[in-house]
C-alpha cells in the first residue's frame, strides 16, 4: 500500500446508518486521525480473508 494512506481498515456493519455511526463515534473524534476517505464495495466476486472468520 503505498500513496496518500496510513491506514487502510475494512469495517463490515449491518447497514451504512451503523457505519456512518462507527466514523462519527469511533474514528473521527480521534485528535490523530486528519481525514477520512471511504470507498464502498457494492458487489464481491471473491472472497478470501487472511484469517478465519
Amino acid at each position: 500500500m503505498t500513496g496518500n494512506f496510513d491506514f487502510m481498515l475494512k469495517i463490515v456493519t449491518t447497514d451504512m446508518i451503523a457505519y456512518n455511526d462507527f466514523l462519527r463515534e469511533n474514528i473521527a473524534p480521534n485528535p490523530l486521525v486528519g481525514k477520512i476517505q471511504s470507498f464502498m464495495v457494492l458487489s464481491q466476486s471473491k472472497r478470501e480473508t487472511a484469517y478465519l472468520l
